[in-house]
């Protein structure tokens, strides 16, 4: 995640005013949201002394919003929040997100170590001798800056507080359900906090059931991304989902910023089972979105980890600037069989139906550099015909895109090159989601092309068809030669040539004028 040192410092004088030293339950801010480069996120430390690990996630999760116990995954970031841990004098124990899965293997105290967050534990930073599992009730993790990691149980009166990590977003709440107080039980699931946001920290909340003041609606999140994201999913983990008569109907919902809904999930689980459900998002492009929860449970709705599964949107080289009007006409061409499609002037959007066709065949996370292109809504079933080929008419300087599903290895084929095309194409790396089958590859003309008409043809398999789109593309300047000077008939001289030898008499005066010793 890329984003800028103004940002960290933003973010550390919103901390300081939303949650003041006095605000930690006992201690302060030690290390104030220090922003790592290499990982996006920015972390703090907090005093919080002989508390349990249990407690420093509840803390974290009340008092830190979009923060959650840190969780170390590589030697670059432990050598960062080494060096934090050093910068600001601190040489105690310090809990992370780590924890060891329960009942644990017994013979080996290294196995069954897990991230809160669900990496992967391919990383680890244990001190001497550790973990031993002293006592064998050593289950959570800390680290400090000298001695390495520990596995810690209930002896803490080393550890000194906790060390959280931002997300790459923050969570705020837009409407939720009341809820039962922290240390509530119910079904054997024990709350960590009474904060409805706690579940983004791992931290379980109760939500009050329909019975005792509860709202069908649980709740509904807002995520506020640092960055552009390309969103994949969100899961939420927790128990009691299930409906209790058929008229209820128990969903999970996500929304784009503009309140569209990108999809929703059936939450139609047994009873007090302990569940996780997955809700696609399709890799939808935006720095802000909504999770929503219907559940009528009548008692309670235990919640206990929200998690967002995204990567940091990128910049990609031959894509051109989406502007609508470029793609002017589509025909097939003489002789060929198929569907030439219609011109969608700037309808590429999240939601756009891809083929003619079919029904329900839609277009739905679209790089931002796409979002408003002119696009084809070509034919499925043109991937069945034979032979196909599409002329497509331009207005003006463009860059031609293919949206290919499900062709990987597969291209460039034959007709994809300069000599029969008019460019060679490039696969950007860029891909545009689908709602039926695996991400469509973008591949581009490899240099801009004049406005004209360009002749489309059939890939090398009858898998799926593709979808064509338009950018505006800048063509390079005309190459302008000088033209060379000629004397005009009659021997006499042109303006210029009078100008040259003007200067070159009064050079020749001033030196004279010096004493030129020549």
């Amino acid at each position: 995640m890329k984003t800028t040192t103004s940002y960290a410092i933003f973010l550390l004088a919103c901390l300081t005013i939303l949650y003041p030293q006095s605000a930690v339950s006992q201690g302060n801010l030690l290390a104030e949201a220090v922003w790592n480069e290499g990982t996006g996120n920015t972390y703090i430390v907090v005093e919080l002394n002989g508390a349990g690990w249990h407690e420093a996630t509840a803390d974290a999760a009340t008092l830190f919003p979009g923060y959650r116990l840190a969780t170390i995954t590589s030697q670059a970031e432990q050598d960062f929040v080494n060096n934090m841990l050093i910068s600001a004098g601190l040489g105690s124990q310090y809990w992370i997100g780590g924890f060891q899965e329960s009942p644990k293997p017994e013979i080996d105290p290294s196995a069954g170590w897990h991230w809160v967050t669900g990496e992967l534990w391919d990383f680890t930073y244990w001190g001497a001798i550790e973990p031993n599992d002293a006592g064998g009730i050593e289950d959570f993790l800390t680290t400090s800056a000298h001695m390495g990691w520990n596995d810690e149980g209930t002896a803490v009166g080393s550890v000194q507080g906790y060390i959280a990590e931002s997300q790459g977003f923050t969570p705020s709440v837009v409407m939720a359900s009341s809820t039962w107080p922290s240390g509530t039980n119910y079904g054997g699931f024990e709350s960590a906090t009474d904060n409805p946001l706690g579940p983004f920290s791992n931290a379980g909340v109760h939500f009050r059931g329909t019975d005792f003041g509860g709202e069908p609606e649980v709740y509904r999140f807002r995520l506020d991304f640092d960055e552009t994201v390309v969103l994949h999913s969100i899961s939420v983990e927790g128990a009691a989902w299930a409906a209790e008569s058929a008229d209820q109907i128990e969903k999970l919902r996500i929304y784009d910023e503009n309140d569209m809904l990108i999809s929703e999930v059936d939450a139609l689980f047994g009873s007090n089972s302990f569940q996780v459900v997955e809700v696609p998002a399709y890799g939808f492009v935006g720095r802000t979105f909504f999770l929503e929860e219907i559940n009528s449970d009548g008692l309670w709705r235990y919640r206990s980890n929200v998690a967002a599964h995204f990567e940091i949107e990128q910049s990609y080289e031959n894509i051109g600037d989406a502007t609508a009007g470029i793609i002017e006409d589509v025909e097939l061409a003489a002789g060929s069989a198929g569907v030439a499609g219609v011109v969608q002037p700037g309808g590429l959007l999240p939601g756009a139906e891809a083929f003619v066709d079919r029904v329900g065949q839609l277009w739905l996370g679209i790089p931002s550099q796409l979002l408003g292109a002119d696009y084809i809504q070509t034919a499925q079933d043109n991937a069945d015909a034979g032979p196909i080929a599409i002329n497509v008419t331009v207005a003006r300087a463009t860059i031609l895109h293919m949206l290919v599903p499900e062709h990987d290895g597969l291209l460039p084929t034959v007709w994809m090159n300069d000599a029969i095309f008019g460019s060679d194409w490039v696969n950007t790396g860029a891909v545009v989601y689908t709602s039926w089958s695996s991400p469509a590859q973008v591949w581009s003309t490899a240099e801009p092309l004049q406005a004209g008409t360009y002749t489309f043809k059939e890939l090398p398999t009858n898998l799926s068809f593709y979808g064509i789109a338009a950018t505006e593309g800048t063509l390079p300047a005309p190459q302008v030669t000088p033209r060379p000077q000629t004397r005009k008939s009659g021997g006499g001289f042109g303006v210029g040539e009078i100008l040259a030898l003007c200067l070159a008499m009064s050079l020749r005066l001033r030196i004279r004028r010096f004493g030129s010793t020549r």
